[in-house]
């Protein structure tokens, strides 16, 4: 955040601190095969195509609930 209020005020700074997500977009989105951006490349991850999420979100939302009703009783 500090960073992007420095670069607000000037825009060459805003321009060098946004190049690597730039960059790293155009890379996933010219990788026909993979679609892999440049940081999953170094780090040999892949990203699997699922029909429906795995809604991790969801599965916290229903942990945190039964943790709570545990603690209430």
């Amino acid at each position: 955040m500090q960073g992007l209020a420095i670069g607000l005020s000037n825009a060459m700074i805003l321009v060098l601190l946004t190049t690597p997500l730039i960059v790293d977009c155009v890379l996933a989105l010219g990788d026909e095969d993979y679609r892999q951006a440049f940081h999953d490349r170094i780090a040999h991850t892949i990203t699997a195509q699922s029909q429906r999420g795995f809604s991790l979100d969801l599965r916290l939302k229903k942990l945190v609930a039964k943790i709570q009703r545990s603690m209430r009783q």
